[in-house]
């Protein structure tokens, strides 16, 4: 297990410095942060050396029923329901928690694939020099002359590549709103309504008796019936009083994601609809207004005059806007500014010939 976990670990450490980043970070907290919390559940509820027998029954072993093996009882009363636990969804809960793990990483490996390396091709001279750049100076608007040049050069053809970045955007929205309801189902409907259990719980003070609902949920002692054939065939039934140990792993476990699940969404619906405001006001600037609105939505330097900026905002698609919202992600502010203003002084050439030839 903690050789497992140091894998992990490779997985969720900072990105290295010279790492192109082809999505945003909301993308991030999807396919890493959840998907390794998630992988990281699912090993901590199979794995038996630290938390003993995910359930351990016991009977009045006097007469026929000496016979009865421990571990037969255990496995018959783990795979069968019981009073308290109507559905057996604990023996369903590692094969869930890996599946939502895949789940989380799929947009993501879906738009790595559409992206097809474009961002890295075009960065990766820029932030593999990082630092030899802000030495030399004549090097780096070198670089960024032949980076806006590219860009001009392949001006409108980003629609495509935009519309996989957008779908697997919402990929994300909607993967998270699918995997609340996945695990409500798992839960019988309970898990919508568990985190206000939990915090009514802890509200309730300990003197008084309070009842711990969350135990209706993940009960922690339970009874099952195990039936048996007696001397003359016919089937007995027995009643075994059973701890389940591994319900008070499930109950942190899904503390933890509920709370997690709600952050994610939250995050998911803000920075969708914060999208979605850029895109309007994007189509909106065509006409030349809110022009401040768009700069700071789609991270336009603030230090660049607008007057100055109103050719990009005229001939850029969303497309091209969506691509120099990614250049953004990969650069600090002052190599960006330095970027647009090499980007505008091409484009001032290259609109004017796309002009004469329309």
């Amino acid at each position: 297990m903690l050789s497992f976990l140091g894998q992990l670990q490779g997985r969720v450490k900072p990105r290295a410095p010279g790492h192109v980043r082809v999505d945003s970070r909301v993308s991030s907290l999807h396919h890493r942060a959840t998907s390794v919390l998630l992988l990281t559940c699912c090993v901590l509820v199979c794995v038996r050396q630290y938390f003993g027998q995910p359930i351990h029954c016991v009977l009045d072993v006097t007469g026929d029923l000496a016979a009865i093996q421990e571990q037969v009882l255990n496995t018959y009363c783990f795979v069968t329901t019981t009073y308290t636990v109507r559905h057996a969804y604990y023996q369903w809960v590692p094969l869930v928690l890996f599946l939502q793990s895949l789940l989380f990483a799929m947009p993501h490996a879906a738009w790595k694939y559409w992206e097809g390396g474009l961002v890295r091709a075009s960065l990766a001279d820029l932030v593999d020099q990082r630092v030899t750049l802000y030495l030399d100076r004549a090097k780096r608007r070198d670089l960024l002359r032949r980076l806006a040049r590219y860009f001009s050069a392949r001006l409108h053809s980003h629609r495509f590549w935009a519309t996989g970045f957008l779908f697997c955007d919402t990929l994300n929205l909607v993967n998270i709103m699918a995997n609340v309801y996945l695990t409500d189902c798992l839960l019988g409907g309970s898990f919508s309504s568990y985190g206000g259990e939990v915090l009514r719980f802890l509200q309730l003070n300990p003197e008084d008796g309070r009842y711990d609902r969350i135990d209706a949920i993940f009960p922690k002692v339970t009874k099952c019936t195990f039936h048996k054939f007696g001397p003359s065939g016919s089937i007995q039934n027995h009643e075994a009083l059973c701890v389940m140990g591994l319900n008070v792993v499930n109950e942190k476990i899904y503390t933890v994601l509920w709370f997690w699940f709600a952050m994610v969404a939250v995050v998911t619906v803000l920075a969708f609809l914060w999208k979605l405001l850029g895109i309007g006001l994007l189509l909106c600037t065509k006409g030349g207004c809110y022009v401040a609105w768009v700069q700071r939505v789609l991270g336009v330097p603030a230090v660049l005059d607008q007057t100055y900026l109103y050719p990009l905002f005229r001939y850029c698609d969303l497309g091209d806007w969506l691509y120099l919202h990614l250049m953004a992600n990969n650069m600090d502010s002052g190599m960006y500014t330095d970027f647009v203003k090499e980007l505008l002084g091409v484009m001032g050439g290259d609109v004017s010939n796309m002009l004469r030839s329309k």
